[in-house]
Formats: C-alpha cells, structure tokens, sequence
C-alpha cells in the first residue's frame, strides 16, 4: 500500500513537471515571435496641436526604426529612446520604445506607419490612420497655462555699453515630469554677437515656489555682446513644454499621462550706450565690467637661470574676451613668458560671469634685488561710467648665482689669451711651386698641443657613448641625491638640474612649449611636464606625495640615462 502511494506521488510530480514545460515552453515560443506596434495618444488633432507618438519593439533585441511613413506632413521631433525589459506571458522579454512629438502642418487624412529593421530584414508595423481639422479657435487662443508649469525670462542686465555682455535665459518650472521643452522661433538679434550654452551644459535643478517643489530646467541661455548703440527690443517666443506624470507621481494613478503646453515668455527690452571716448587709456583690452583680480608670486628668491611664476587669475561680471595679456611692455631685468591657461564664461546667481587664469614666467636676466613694479589694467566701470585701473601687487626678486654677462666683461683684463701669430710669408727661389710659411716655434707647439687635448677629449666622448651599459657619472649623481631626498622642493630642485644636466634647459626657467620643443621624443617631454604640473599643483594643494613623484623621476631618468 505504501509502495502505491510513492508511485502515485512520483506520478503526479512528474506530470507537473511536464505540465509546467510545456506552458512555459509554450509561452516561450509565443514569446519569441517579435512584435512591432505603433501608438499616437490622439488620433483627433487640429492645426497647431500635437501629440506623442511611440514604436514599439517587443523581443526584438537589436531591432532599429527605419523610417516612419506619412510623417512627412508633420513636424517632428525624437525625445526619447528607451528599453526596458518587462515580463510578457511569463518571460522576461526586451521593449524598445522610440517616442516622436508630432504637430500636423496642414489638415487632412494621413496614414502613419513604422518600418523596423531587423535581424536583416524590414517588418511593418500596424497603421494608425490621423485626422487633422482646421483650427477654427485662433492660435493664440490655444496658449492657455497649466497649474504647476510656468516660464521664466531673465535678462541679467537691461543697461549695458558697447563690449560689455548680458544674458538671456529662458527657463520652465514644473511639478509633471518633462519630455522635452523648446522655443519654437529661433532666437536672433542683430548687432549684437550671440553665443548659446551648449544644450548638454543646461542645468535641470529642484526649486521650491510658494511652498510647492518644482523642477527648474533651463531651455536656453545665451551670451549677448552688443558691437553698437541703440535700444533693442526682444520678442516674445513660445516655449513649448511635453510632460508626463505629477512628480511625485501617484502609484494608484494612472502613469502613462502625458500632455502639451505653450508658454508665451516676457518681452525684454536692452539699453546700449557708447563707450567713452575720454579718458580711455592705453593698452584698452575691452574689459566691461569690475574685475576681481587674484595674483601670486611663486617666490622672493631664485638663482640665476630658474624663472618666478606669476598666477593671475581675472573673474567677475565683466566681459574678458579681448583680455590676451597681462604685461603689456617689456620687463625690465626680466625675460617674459606669458600664456593663457582658462577662460570660461557662465550664468551664475542671475547674472554674467567670466573667469581668465593666466600663467607668467619671469626669467630674471641678472642677480641682485630686482623690483618688479604693480602692474595695472585698465577696465571700464559700467557703475561709475569712468575707466579705472585694477591693480597688481608689485614685488621684489632677489637672484643669486654667477652673472654669466659680467663674466664676459672680464675674461679680456684678468687673464691672458694665446694667439697664433704669422709673421711673415716668405717665397724662397729653392721651392719654386711652393706656398711657404714660417711661424715661431713656441706658437706651433701651442697649437699642436691644442689640436691634440681637443683630439682627445672627442675621442673619449665617442667611446664613452658608444661603451654598452655606461651611465652618464654625473647624471646618475643627482639622482643617487633624488632618492636621498624627503622634500619635495629639494626634489624638485634636484631633478631640474638632472634635466639641465641631459638635454641644457631649465624646466623652471621655461615655458611649456619650450620644454615641449627641447626635449627629443613627445613621450618623454609629455613625461617630464607631468612632473611639473604635479609640483606645481602640490604648491596650491599639497596633494602629491614624494614616493609619487620619485616613481615618476625614476622612469624618466631611466629613459634619458639609456638614450644615446
């Protein structure tokens, strides 16, 4: 009896199991079958109203929208390309979703279809037939607001002067989910030079208005410099938004709500004013606007050969394009390197912003205290309508070291020169066809012994380059103290003189592009200024360890030591 009822439960295991296969493997080839439907939220529109229409691609993994028929009497835009992977008759199976915001041009009768590309061939999917009426209401008629969606217009400033710049931004608040939002009339003013925010550069932020949260999501922002006098007046535009569910959204809702809205934005209206022409002093660059000017010495005291870097760093509501330099004139008893290192404009608190860093090297050309006086530039101060001078701070630079200039002056007074002197030229009966010279006997062994040590030292260098497995003596010196040392700035020291001692340049007396042009090979030089940077960031920061920058000296002297 007992026997049976085993049997009977492995029976009934066994059929469940089966059962289960084949509903499963049922459902799974129903699965595998693709499907390709296309969806419009309202197939009754009338001119200048629009809708959502999506194609659909279901377990069609890799599957792309060819094209979509009858589209072509529509406005379109895509707004979105989505996959999802849902459970469809018990599998788990690919969705891809292409959304389009369509706006009929004319009325009629139109036929919509989507074709699909997939695994090599083209599949249809069903037609959705649109009927489109005459608008009857008045298009104006049809820009009526929506609780919790509104638009903003900001003009940072409405009084300006020639070369100073101003923003105009459009911006959408709104408590639904945004599809897309976008101005219908392209933006455009003459003479005045417009520079859009790059669309990936516009910022989506959370607000709060009355109480209520709200998401604030800039459409445009545009940099507006004008080139001339006058009053111009900016239109209104349409803002046209699409949005889906409340946030936060209602799970016992309905989710796949969505809708239009156009906004009209605020007329503006921009004053222009001419720049002065008294008083505008020399060296001009066309700052509009009060800078705020950071500058920093990198030292008091260098030898001979190393440069001072001078930081200056130039921000504020003021306009920096044409600022290209910072010293305008020579420097006295200094050798002047300047480059651009940073230059950004953006839209910050409601109002223009510009920021201009610029890197200085100062090469001093002699020893001894040499003064550096302020340096000014000249802006015009829109508030005060005067031009004024912001100032940097001058200093002092104390240089030490030999005067390679004052020892050429004395080379001719303090020591004595050899010359070879020819005294006379004789041509003797006896050698006819011969050119004969005669010079004195202790000058020819002066010569000769000269012609020799110069024979000998070359031939030393030949062989000791061509020698395998030699190092360079003195380069191997510096970096036997490079690995003694616990300082960064010792090490640093250090490894400018390894450079000097292999390739005759000073990475503290040079620009970049002069290292860049002094050192053999891109890879090396790429390396060697990634130390330079890394010292010179640890000097604003400290965040640079010495093991790091020992490691990286330790491939380049590798490379260099090995380098015929």
């Amino acid at each position: 009896m007992t026997g049976r009822r085993i049997m009977a439960r492995v029976l009934i295991t066994i059929f469940i199991i089966i059962s289960v296969f084949c509903m499963f493997g049922s459902s799974a080839s129903a699965a595998a079958k693709p499907r390709f439907t296309l969806e419009i939220d309202s197939a009754e529109l009338s001119e200048y109203s629009s809708a959502i229409l999506k194609v659909i691609m279901t377990g069609a993994p890799g599957a792309e929208l060819f094209d979509i028929t009858g589209i072509g009497l529509f406005e379109s835009m895509h707004i979105d390309t989505s996959t999802y992977t849902e459970v469809i008759d018990g599998q788990l199976t690919e969705v891809k979703y292409e959304t389009y915001i369509i706006m009929p041009l004319f009325s009629g009768r139109y036929t919509i279809c989507g074709i699909i590309s997939y695994n090599g061939e083209l599949y249809f999917t069903n037609e959705v037939e649109v009927n489109v009426v005459e608008d009857h209401t008045g298009y104006k008629e049809q820009l009526q607001a929506v609780e919790g969606i509104f638009a903003e217009t900001i003009l940072s400033d409405s009084e300006i002067y020639v070369g100073q710049k101003t923003v105009l931004a459009y911006r959408v608040y709104s408590r639904y989910e945004v599809l897309s939002h976008f101005l219908l009339n392209d933006f455009r003013m003459e003479d005045f030079i417009t520079v859009n925010v790059p669309w990936d550069m516009l910022r989506t932020e959370t607000a709060v208005v009355e109480g209520k949260e709200y998401r604030k999501l800039e459409t445009q922002v545009s940099f507006l410099a004008p080139i001339k006098p006058g009053i111009y007046k900016i239109p209104s535009n349409e803002l046209c938004v699409y949005y889906g569910p409340q946030i936060p959204g209602n799970i016992f809702e309905e989710t796949d709500f969505s809708g239009n809205v156009s906004l009209l934005t605020e007329q503006k209206e921009i004053t222009v004013k001419p720049l002065p022409v008294e008083g505008q002093p020399a060296g001009f660059s066309w700052v509009v606007g009060k800078p705020e000017i950071d500058a920093e010495y990198s030292a008091a005291e260098v030898e001979l050969g190393d440069s001072v870097a001078l930081k200056v760093t130039v921000s504020g509501n003021c306009s920096l394009e044409g600022l290209d330099r910072i010293i305008g004139d020579d420097l006295p008893g200094f050798t002047v390197y300047q480059s651009e290192k940073r230059y950004e404009e953006f839209f910050g608190n409601n109002r223009y912003n510009a920021v201009k860093e610029f890197e200085i090297l100062l090469v001093p050309n002699k020893t001894g205290s040499l003064s550096i006086d302020p340096i000014y530039l000249p802006y015009f101060d829109p508030e005060s309508g005067k031009y004024e001078l912001a100032e940097i701070p001058g200093t002092t630079i104390t240089v030490s070291g030999e005067d390679g200039s004052m020892m050429v002056g004395t080379a001719g007074s303090g020591s004595a020169v050899n010359t070879v002197r020819i005294d006379q030229i004789s041509y003797m009966p006896e050698g006819e066809g011969y050119l004969m010279i005669r010079i004195r006997n202790e000058y020819l062994y002066a010569g000769a012994a000269v012609l020799a040590v110069a024979l000998i030292i070359t031939a030393s260098v030949w062989f000791a380059r061509k020698r395998p497995g030699r190092h360079d003596t003195g380069l191997y010196d510096i970096y036997k103290k490079i690995l003694r040392e616990k300082e960064i700035n010792n090490i640093y020291n250090l490894f400018n003189d390894m450079i000097k001692q292999r390739f005759g340049i000073s990475i503290k007396a040079s620009c970049r592009d002069m290292i860049a042009e002094s050192i053999p090979g891109a890879g090396l030089a790429d390396m060697i200024l990634d130390v330079v940077e890394l010292v010179e960031d640890n000097k604003s920061h400290g965040s640079v360890s010495v093991p790091g920058i020992k490691g990286r000296i330790k491939k380049i002297y590798r490379l260099i030591d090995n380098a015929d």
